[in-house]
C-alpha cells in the first residue's frame, strides 16, 4: 500500500475517533497483528474464533498508528481509535476508498468453478502488456478482496480479483468495493445450492458482479453454459459482451477447442494453434475465458499465447505430483463439486497410468449440495466408469452413492464397476490408503475442502502439507 492519509481512507464512512492527532497517514492495513507492521492500521474484526479487539493493545505497542474498532469496544479499548458501526464493513468501504486511487482496469472473476485457474492464467496474459496485481492463494472473501486491492501501487496497471460467495449480496459488495471495469464469469453451477437453493438462485448470485459493471464496461461470458441468456440480460445499457467457448459449435467470440495436445484458437474470424498444452488445469474452457480478457484489452494473441507459457498449477486444483513407490498424483482436493469432479475424472480417463500401474479415484463427499446431493453423487459412478478407474476409494456418506451409482450403471451396460473401498473419514481413511495402492498407480484426489483431502495426498507423496489450501 501507498502511504495515504486517514482522511481519504475514511470518507463517507461513518465514525468517530478517540485520541486521533491530526493529518494522520497510514502505511498499510491489517487485520492480523502477527502480520501489522509499523505505521499500519489495525482493523479489529469479530470471528468465530478470535476476537481482533482482543488485540487492539498488542497492535499498537507493535506499532499500530491506530486502531478500527466497533462500538461494542468503545469503551474498553483505549486510543487512538476510530469507532465504527462495523469493522468488517468498514474494511471493505476503506479499500473501495483506497482503490479510487488507480484509474486501471480492473478484472473481477467468479463463478460456481475455475475461478482461481482463470485468474491465474488471465493474470498470465495480462502482464505480457501490463503491470498487473493479482489475488493471492483464496483471497476472494469480504476479508481477502479487501486486503488485494491494498496492495495496489502506482506502478501497477491493472488487477485481477477473484471474487467467491456462499450466499446473496456478498458478490455484490465485493463489486462495490471492487468496482470492475471488466467482469468474468466462469459458469453456473451446483456449488453452495444448499444455500442458495437451486441454480437460478446461484445465477443470481454470481449476476451480481454484472451489475456493478460501470458505462463502458465488459462483460466476459460463458457461451456453453446454459445461463448464458440470463446472464446476457443483466449486463448494464451501456457495456458490451464478450463471449466464450471450447466449441465452435456456440460460435462464441472467443473459442478454444483441445486437438490433439494443441489448442485451436478461434477470436472472432481470425483463427489461431497454439503451443499450449490443455491439460490440466489449463482447460481449453478457461484458457478461452483468459484470452477473451486479452481480447477486451486489445492484448495480441501471440502476447497472449507467450503469457501462458510460465503458468503452473495451483496447490490443491489439478496438479500433478509425483509421490511415493512411482505414483502419479493428480492433487485436486482443493474443493469439489459436480462440474468439478466432471472435469478432473475426464482428466484421469485421458491420462495413462505409468507402466503397471492402474487409474485409482480417491473421492471424498461434495459438500453443500443440499437434498440434490445424494443424485448428484449417484451421477459421478457414470463419470467412474467413463476414466476406466480400476479402484475407487470414497469416503464420506454422500461419497458412498457413487460406488452405488457405479455399479448400477455397470449393471445397465454389462460392464465392470471398479472395486472400491470406503471410509468414513478422511482421518480414518489416510492410515490405510497405502495398504490399497499398487507402485505406479495413477490417482486422482478429490473432495470437499470440509474433507480435508490433503491428508490422503500428504500420505501419497510423503510431503506433509503438500497441497497449498492457505
Amino acid at each position: 500500500m501507498e502511504r495515504t492519509s486517514l482522511p481519504e481512507l475514511l470518507q463517507g464512512i461513518q465514525h468517530r475517533v478517540i485520541d486521533l492527532p491530526g493529518q494522520m497517514t497510514v502505511t498499510g492495513v491489517c487485520t492480523d497483528t502477527r502480520k501489522l507492521k509499523p505505521g499500519d492500521l489495525f482493523v479489529a474484526l469479530r470471528g468465530e474464533k478470535s476476537d481482533g479487539h482482543n488485540y487492539v493493545r498488542q497492535a499498537r505497542e507493535i506499532g499500530a498508528v491506530a486502531a478500527v474498532v466497533d462500538r461494542q469496544a468503545d469503551e474498553e479499548a483505549d486510543g487512538p481509535l476510530i469507532v465504527v458501526e462495523d469493522t468488517l464493513r468498514a474494511l471493505g468501504e476503506m479499500a473501495r476508498n483506497y482503490r479510487r486511487r488507480f484509474s486501471i482496469p480492473i478484472v473481477g472473476i467468479t463463478g460456481s468453478v475455475g475461478k482461481t485457474s482463470v485468474r491465474e492464467l488471465t493474470a498470465a496474459i495480462l502482464r505480457t502488456r501490463y503491470r498487473t496485481l493479482s489475488s493471492e492463494k483464496n483471497f476472494n472473501n469480504e476479508i481477502g478482496v479487501p486486503q488485494t486491492l491494498f496492495e495496489l501501487k502506482s506502478e501497477h496497471e491493472a488487477a485481477v480479483i477473484e471474487m467467491g460467495m456462499r450466499a446473496l449480496g456478498e458478490i455484490d459488495w465485493l463489486a462495490e468495493v471492487t468496482e470492475p471495469t471488466i467482469a468474468l464469469i466462469t459458469n453456473i453451477g451446483h456449488s453452495h445450492i444448499e444455500r442458495l437453493g437451486s441454480r437460478e438462485g446461484i445465477a443470481q448470485a454470481k449476476a451480481e458482479l454484472l451489475t456493478r459493471l460501470p458505462k463502458g464496461g465488459i462483460a466476459i461470458l460463458p457461451k456453453h453454459d446454459d445461463y448464458f441468456d440470463y446472464l446476457t440480460k443483466r449486463v448494464p445499457e451501456g457495456c458490451s459482451v464478450i463471449s466464450y467457448s471450447d466449441s465452435r459449435l456456440q460460435a462464441a467470440d472467443v473459442c478454444v477447442e483441445r486437438t490433439d495436445g494443441h489448442l485451436s484458437v478461434t477470436i472472432r474470424v481470425e483463427q489461431f494453434e497454439a503451443e499450449v498444452e490443455a491439460s490440466a488445469p489449463f482447460l481449453a474452457r478457461n484458457i478461452a475465458a483468459a484470452f477473451a480478457v486479452g481480447v477486451a484489452l486489445n492484448i495480441p494473441f501471440e502476447a497472449a499465447q507467450f503469457g501462458l507459457q510460465d503458468v503452473h498449477s495451483v496447490g490443491g486444483r489439478l496438479r500433478t505430483v509425483r509421490g511415493l513407490d512411482g505414483r502419479t498424483v493428480i492433487d485436486d482436493c482443493y474443493n469439489a463439486a459436480p462440474e468439478s469432479m466432471a472435469v478432473a475424472l475426464e482428466l484421469l480417463g485421458r491420462t495413462e497410468p505409468p507402466v503397471g500401474g492402474r487409474r485409482v479415484a480417491i473421492i471424498g463427499d461434495m459438500r453443500e449440495l443440499g437434498n440434490s446431493g445424494p443424485a448428484l453423487h449417484q451421477a459421478v459412478g457414470r463419470q467412474v466408469l467413463d476414466a476406466k478407474v480400476d479402484l475407487l476409494v470414497t469416503i464420506g456418506d454422500l461419497a458412498e452413492g457413487i460406488a452405488h451409482g457405479a455399479e448400477r450403471c455397470a449393471a445397465e451396460t454389462k460392464g465392470h464397476a471398479p472395486m472400491h473401498s470406503h471410509f468414513s473419514t478422511t482421518g480414518s481413511a489416510a492410515p490405510q490408503i497405502e495398504s490399497l495402492l499398487r507402485p505406479s498407480d495413477l490417482v486422482l484426489v478429490k473432495g470437499s475442502r470440509a474433507m480435508e483431502m490433503e491428508q490422503i495426498v500428504a500420505v501419497l507423496t510423503g510431503e506433509p502439507g503438500t497441497s497449498a489450501h492457505g
